[in-house]
């Protein structure tokens, strides 16, 4: 058995482990809500000067970019405003 452990406790280190995984998970689900938000203020300005979003709907950019994280907001910024869109 690996002698950290032994030292600590099996029970100790199973403990701390979950508590990282939780505060993970934490952390992602806050890095994913603020993606969702910037991503909304994104499309409601990109709307306010008279162009809709590209591909999808509204709502849809942003239920998946909660769901996607820092992915979602790679995908809206290839769509939306690199040279790859076709608005540039």
């Amino acid at each position: 058995m690996n002698p950290l452990l032994l030292q600590f406790g099996v029970e100790n280190t199973t403990a701390a482990f979950g508590g990282l995984s939780v505060a993970f998970a934490m952390a992602q689900l806050l890095v994913n809500v603020f993606c969702a938000i910037g991503i909304a203020n994104a499309i409601q300005q990109r709307e306010a000067g008279g162009r809709d979003p590209l591909l999808v709907p509204r709502l849809v950019w942003i239920v998946g970019t909660f769901f996607t994280g820092l992915v979602g907001v790679l995908m809206y910024w290839v769509m939306h405003h690199s040279t790859l869109s076709r608005e540039n």
